[in-house]
């Protein structure tokens, strides 16, 4: 299965075309839920107990500099209760987001988010632009 495009940015648009700003914000906690389906969205979700991992990456390019991570290892993803739901919470803190490097909407970050279950499997179900728009308020 390829992976789903989904853009973080303030210029992104819903399948309908119509606007749906979606960017993080530097020095702002960045929290999204995301639910894996099977298939299509009217089937049902991806069972999450079989899951041993899950890795998002931003960078400034693909092979590029990291600017961001979070992980079902170092706690900024969290797999929901019950697993049969299929979803996940992704937490970036202010103080992570404080020192991510911002970008602009016509050269944003990119990313993907990959999941590995307990077979070795990995798949990536999400891809796309990951704009960081820059705080003002820094913290003394």
């Amino acid at each position: 299965m390829p992976a789903a495009s989904l853009d973080f940015t303030s210029t992104a648009v819903d399948p309908q075309g119509n606007p749906t700003p979606n960017n993080a914000e530097q020095g702002a906690t960045f929290t999204r839920v995301f639910t894996l389906y099977t298939g299509a969205l009217t089937d049902p979700p991806v069972d999450l107990a079989n899951v041993t991992a899950i890795k998002m990456q931003v960078k400034n390019k693909v092979g590029g500099t990291l600017i961001l991570e979070a992980s079902t290892t170092n706690g900024r993803i969290t797999i929901g209760s019950p697993t049969t739901l299929g979803q996940f919470t992704i937490t970036i803190p202010e103080t992570i987001m404080e020192a991510a490097t911002p970008c602009s909407a016509t050269h944003p970050h990119v990313y993907d988010i990959k999941v590995t279950f307990q077979d070795g499997s990995v798949l990536r179900y999400f891809e796309g632009f990951f704009e960081i728009k820059a705080g003002v308020t820094r913290d003394a």
